[in-house]
């Protein structure tokens, strides 16, 4: 069995996992997925919100585990175990509390003259660099974070080298241990943790045991959003200005370092010919949280490439594997240009993320107010509701824990599309993956802690409206299945025939004939 891993290092490198942790939701990739984060700026706002995405799925699994089953091996909704890298908790803070700067944690006090006049050559004195508080991250100084990381990995209480050795004892003639990561090659924590990670990995793995079957693939995201400047000049922080210059350095020393060096067995690079332009800046801490954007998307489909390969090959055996992918029109997104996203197969991106946006889109406004309609003695009123629930207990806290998880999934991924196309298009691109309008009461990129705030309530009418519109049909292909055919299949005896017959158990059984109603194609697919 393989042991797959997932490592998002820095802002960026949280929210590509974070459009993996949806992918995932959907039914995407394999099994069981490791999710670990890495970020010295342990209050930033885009690591917080996946942070707590992760702890969601994981607690959804647990509601859907017992009287509620879902029976994961008849359906793709939230199919994918997600398991967090130190057991509870899938963050790992580089620097301590109390290890503020570099020169703290270089302990520039201790070293000899000699040592201290190379550090002096290599970085700036005071809190140019030196002395620069590290609590935010490493703002756009990757040489600073580098150095920070390198020593934390070598001096630090060595917890993630510990996870790793342990992760690679899990390869064995019959099973792989796959380790994927994923960071920017701009700013600050991504650019600076992300080759450091991989190279102490890949010198880990060469000492592992059966270390042929440990491999490693990594998404380097390049420039694809700017920001605007501070107002104060005097703030030492990455400006837009730097981040193609950085970008650059970045590839031309990967360019060497992968002919001395193959760390990599598979790598991909994403990133977006349209710079999506942010109209907000933050040096870090909670206050950075930057919207989801669609290049974002690719970087967690690099990864679910990388999990399902059916074999990798060495890199020293046959080179660093580049893949890279093109859209089809400038100025324009579509399902196409996704990779993958056209082909009819078991697992394909367009049919298992709309299928779950679409049962997003009908349980939190066709079912969830039926739910909340049962009179005194606990009756549902809609009569087809009634008999689909009929062995359900509402009034267990089990039953509450996961009907309130679930709603509180779908407005994340409701917010979260509607948010991706929100900037999209504010930067001039034409966005035609999904449409959430209908259901959103508000969408303001000038907020960016909450862009999007989901509507309370919508009439039938307009339910079945934002159903059909919500998501957009392939190139040349008929458009998905409309509201109609599911209505129709939810109110038939066939269907609750079918998924009673399955592993499915009470609330979970709801949420499996609803979300098996909502799939795309016209021609029905296997599960």
């Amino acid at each position: 069995m393989t042991t797959n891993v997932l490592i998002g290092v820095g802002g960026t490198g949280a929210k590509v996992v974070e459009a993996a942790l949806y992918l995932f939701f959907a039914g995407l990739g394999p099994s069981k997925v490791v999710v670990g984060l890495v970020d010295q700026d342990k209050a930033n706002g885009n690591l917080t919100r996946t942070r707590e995405l992760l702890y969601d799925l994981v607690k959804f699994r647990r509601d859907f585990s017992a009287d509620n089953r879902l029976d994961w091996t008849r359906t793709t909704l939230g199919r994918v175990q997600i398991e967090p890298l130190f057991g509870d908790d899938p963050y790992w803070r580089p620097s301590a509390d109390g290890q503020g700067s570099l020169a703290q944690i270089l302990d520039r006090g201790g070293l000899d003259a000699d040592r201290q006049a190379l550090m002096d050559l290599l970085f700036l004195e005071g809190q140019e660099e030196q002395d620069m508080g590290l609590g935010q991250g490493y703002r756009g100084r990757a040489h600073v974070g580098a150095a920070a990381m390198l020593a934390s990995l070598e001096l630090g209480d060595g917890q993630f080298k510990k996870r790793m050795i342990e992760l690679m004892k899990n390869a064995t003639i019959d099973g792989d241990v796959r380790i994927f990561l994923v960071g920017s090659a701009f700013g600050g924590t991504g650019a600076a943790g992300f080759p450091i990670l991989a190279r102490r990995i890949n010198a880990l793995r060469k000492e592992a045991r059966n270390s042929d079957k440990v491999k490693l693939g990594g998404a380097l995201m390049l420039p694809y959003f700017s920001f605007a400047d501070p107002e104060d000049e005097t703030d030492n922080v990455v400006l837009a200005a730097n981040l193609m210059p950085q970008a650059q350095a970045a590839l031309q020393y990967y360019n060497q370092l992968f002919k001395s060096e193959p760390v990599f067995d598979h790598i991909y690079l994403a990133g977006s010919d349209k710079i999506f332009k942010l109209p907000h800046h933050s040096p870090g801490d909670n206050d950075q949280i930057n919207p989801p954007l669609p290049s974002e998307l690719l970087g967690a489909q690099a990864a679910i490439d990388f999990f399902n390969a059916p074999a990798i090959e060495a890199a020293e055996e046959v080179g660093t594997a580049v893949k890279v992918c093109a859209r089809a029109k400038p100025g324009v997104v579509g399902w196409g240009d996704l990779p993958g996203a056209a082909h009819a197969r078991h697992q394909d991106t367009y049919d298992r993320l709309g299928q779950l946006l679409r049962t997003a889109v009908w349980w939190r406004f066709q079912v969830e107010p039926e739910l909340g309609r049962r009179n005194l003695l606990g009756r549902l009123k809609a009569g087809w509701l009634q008999d689909l629930t009929r062995d359900v207990d509402f009034q267990v806290t089990e039953t509450d824990d996961a009907r309130k998880r679930l709603i509180l999934l779908f407005d994340s991924l409701l917010m979260w599309c509607g948010a991706m196309r929100l900037y999209a298009e504010d930067s001039g691109l034409k966005f035609q993956l999904w449409n959430t309008e209908a259901v959103q009461e508000q969408a303001d990129v000038r907020q960016p802690r909450r862009p999007i705030k989901i509507a309370d309530g919508l009439t039938d009418q307009r339910a079945n409206e934002a159903y059909n519109a919500a998501l957009s049909p392939l190139d040349h292909n008929e458009p998905p299945r409309s509201a109609a055919a599911l209505h129709d299949e939810l109110t038939s005896r066939a269907l609750r025939d079918t998924h009673a017959a399955a592993g499915h158990r009470g609330f979970g059984r709801l949420a499996a004939m609803v979300h098996h109603a909502a799939r795309v194609p016209t021609k029905e697919r296997a599960e």
